[in-house]
């Protein structure tokens, strides 16, 4: 796979089976999602870590966000609780690992991914090459 870039659309988030907000399916109107792209460092005497360059980012549920795939490229997923904005639940995933789960589709693919310290999250990701268009991942 060359460089390219991914989109990812936030489509839903159950923090729990046992959340009157998620059985009640008010969700979106309880959660937030805040997205922050880090990026992988050497350090000399400390080994790799990651650095946020760009400010956090706060999509709508059902918008999309777009995403290099550079080398080393972290996305962190954080859940919020809008009534007072406290963390609820959060991951973080290689933009690669994401791409590495997209099957050729022109809608994309739609994948769940484990939060910590519980939930699920579901984004639908799209691959695209270089120039824009729409790529298929032959793994």
């Amino acid at each position: 796979m060359g460089l390219g870039f991914i989109r990812v659309k936030l489509v839903k988030v159950v923090v729990s089976a046992d959340s009157e907000a998620d059985i009640e399916s008010k969700w979106s109107d309880t959660y937030y999602c805040a997205i922050n792209v880090k990026e992988s460092v050497e350090t000399p005497g400390h080994g790799k870590s990651y650095i946020q360059k760009r400010k956090t980012v706060f999509p709508e549920w059902n918008k999309s966000f777009d995403s290099h795939l550079y080398e080393g490229r972290m996305i962190q997923f954080i859940t919020l609780l809008r009534s007072n904005n406290s963390m609820v639940s959060e991951l973080e995933i290689e933009a690669k690992e994401l791409a590495a789960k997209c099957l050729p589709s022109q809608q994309g693919t739609t994948i769940e991914l484990d939060m910590k310290p519980t939930g699920k999250l579901t984004v639908c990701v799209r691959l695209f090459s270089e120039d824009g268009s729409p790529e298929e991942n032959n793994n």
